[in-house]
């Protein structure tokens, strides 16, 4: 038998317990029950009946505090499935709810991280093509001016040679 069971088993006897109508000891009758192995069953159950107060509580008396006694299982029956669903809700149903949760969130965020992605390689390509553009616009100014200031030298040059004050 289980820890649990036997906590069990003490939690249901307590119950039986607190269901004694005070005028037949059930519990007394169960263990007179087992001592009384070696006879036959009818013999066992009179001579326990008659060691637990049976015959002076009565037959019906008796009937009534077993009644009692299944009526009390019964109400801890029905509580302990109260708390076990209270349980399931809070160990089992409140966690699988939390759990779809954190899928959507994960969800939603690879899809924040893949348009993040995106946005990333498109500002890298417009980085790396403002880059270009201006590597190119540089040169292509170095080579303007370039040819410019050799046209004037140029020029310059040939003023010197041709028009020169001799």
């Amino acid at each position: 038998m289980t820890t649990k069971q036997k906590k069990f088993i003490d939690i249901l006897f307590r119950a039986l317990q607190r269901s004694d109508l005070g005028t037949f000891d059930y519990l007394s009758f169960r263990k007179k029950l087992k001592e009384y192995q070696g006879l036959s069953e009818e013999e066992r159950y009179q001579q326990a009946f008659k060691e637990a107060g049976g015959w002076s509580a009565g037959t019906e008396n008796a009937r009534k505090t077993i009644e009692a006694g299944v009526e009390a299982l019964i109400g801890e029956t029905d509580k302990f499935k109260g708390v076990l669903q209270k349980q399931k809700i809070e160990k089992v149903e409140v966690p699988h709810t939390r759990m779809a949760q954190i899928k959507e969130d994960i969800q939603r965020k690879q899809r924040e991280i893949e348009t993040l992605k995106k946005e990333y390689i498109t500002q890298k390509e417009q980085a790396e093509e403002a880059q270009q553009t201006i590597r190119q616009t540089a040169s292509d100014f170095q080579e303007a001016y370039q040819q410019l200031v050799n046209q004037v030298r140029g020029d310059l040059e040939k003023i010197n040679q041709y028009l020169s004050d001799k």
